[in-house]
């Protein structure tokens, strides 16, 4: 698949399961989404309720605690 395909496909997926749980995203499956994502991208923004939560490689973003509280989830484990 080319990387932009995927990264669109994953936008949307990750957009329509956001607006389900009114912008807090819960991961359990699509904790692969995000890290899968998490591996072609160089600089990640979590946005939350409009604003920009974080933003910064990847294994910046991880470390950001509100990061983990509202997106990523307190086990979220990335080796990246």
């Amino acid at each position: 698949i080319d990387n932009l395909l995927l990264i669109q496909n994953l936008m949307v997926e990750l957009k329509d399961f956001t607006l389900e749980f009114e912008g807090k995203l819960r991961l359990g499956e699509e904790t692969n989404y995000v890290k899968d994502t998490f591996f072609i991208t160089d600089v990640a923004y979590i946005i939350h309720k409009g604003h920009i939560l974080s933003c910064g490689t990847p294994a910046q973003v991880v470390k950001e605690e509100e990061t983990r509280q509202v997106f990523l989830g307190k086990d979220f484990e990335w080796n990246g």
